[in-house]
């Protein structure tokens, strides 16, 4: 169970670079070991970082839409609104360019005590100084209520969803996988 955060830059900048600047000044992270495709840059899981960082772009040109499955396929025929659904989720969205997306466990606590979302909510802060120098705008995506938020607006709303995560996840999920490893469950 997982935090998942992503900061749109709503102009064109270089990918690579953003995503070094993130695994640098972010992540504090030297040398990590990352997978470079067409259109993402993914930091390799498993490394002990504070956060998975999955770069997405476009190539320089804003994101467009693409379905999940290809236009045509049985699954759109059987279900015809899903498409438009998909389409209008896509609309929703602000305009970009590079997406950053940082994925953290709920149960994450730095050595400050801060949890994921604490986490996140600098992690965009620090996104959106660091566009201001490069003289471009941000937007936020708040996966616990689905909204995006333009610059840092939203961010109080976001520490207390945070707050009510971790709270779920160390009072009702963490029991109730604890439970089920004692009786011998998996």
């Amino acid at each position: 169970m997982t935090l998942n955060t992503r900061v749109r830059i709503k102009s064109p900048v270089n990918a690579r670079a953003l995503h070094d600047w993130a695994n640098q000044e972010l992540l504090k992270v030297k040398n990590p070991q990352f997978d470079v495709r067409e259109t993402s840059i993914a930091n390799a899981p498993g490394q002990g970082f504070a956060a998975w960082l999955i770069t997405e772009h476009n190539g320089g040109k804003p994101f467009e839409f693409q379905p999940s499955l290809p236009v045509g396929s049985d699954f759109w025929n059987e279900f015809p609104d899903e498409l438009a659904n998909e389409r209008a989720h896509f609309d929703a969205e602000p305009g970009g360019y590079v997406d950053l997306t940082f994925d953290t466990a709920y149960s994450f606590r730095d050595d400050r005590g801060r949890g994921c979302a604490d986490l996140h909510a600098d992690y965009i802060v620090r996104t959106a100084a660091h566009a201001a120098e490069l003289g471009v705008q941000i937007a936020w995506n708040n996966e616990f209520t689905g909204q995006w938020h333009d610059g840092i607006d939203g961010l109080d709303q976001f520490a207390g969803n945070g707050v009510d995560a971790q709270r779920w996840f160390f009072g009702t999920a963490l029991p109730a996988i604890a439970a089920q490893v004692a009786k011998g469950g998996q």
